[in-house]
């Protein structure tokens, strides 16, 4: 099986993976240019969703270097912009939130299918 950043990585030209110390003290795992996207030279946050009693939860840190968040749906990977998103869950105060609910809320979100 493929491993979650490495399914992400197909959709980046220009792609390097984070080294540990990147992930533990900047929480990110790869940056690239999103293909088809933008031309700019981004860094990800792409980790898995954990299934817990509240249902599928993911950690956020607020001292991330990543430009944007990367969420695999079903069908799709779902990228959201990381600043944008810890603004919306400091403003508002909030620990935990509903996915589908808060890109009804996000102003900057990419849907992308798979590869």
């Amino acid at each position: 099986m493929i491993k979650l950043v490495e399914r992400f990585s197909k959709h980046l030209d220009h792609m390097t993976y984070a080294s540990e110390k990147q992930k533990e003290e900047e929480f990110w795992n790869v940056q690239g240019i999103f293909k088809s996207r933008t031309n700019q030279l981004l860094k990800f946050d792409v980790r898995s969703m954990v299934r817990n009693e509240k249902g599928l939860i993911r950690v956020f840190s607020f001292f991330t270097k990543a430009d944007k968040f990367a969420f695999e749906a079903e069908k799709q990977w779902i990228i959201v912009d990381a600043q944008e998103l810890l603004e919306y869950l400091s403003t508002h105060e909030l620990k935990h939130i509903d996915m589908e609910e808060i890109f009804k809320e996000l102003n900057f979100y990419w849907c992308v299918e798979h590869e």
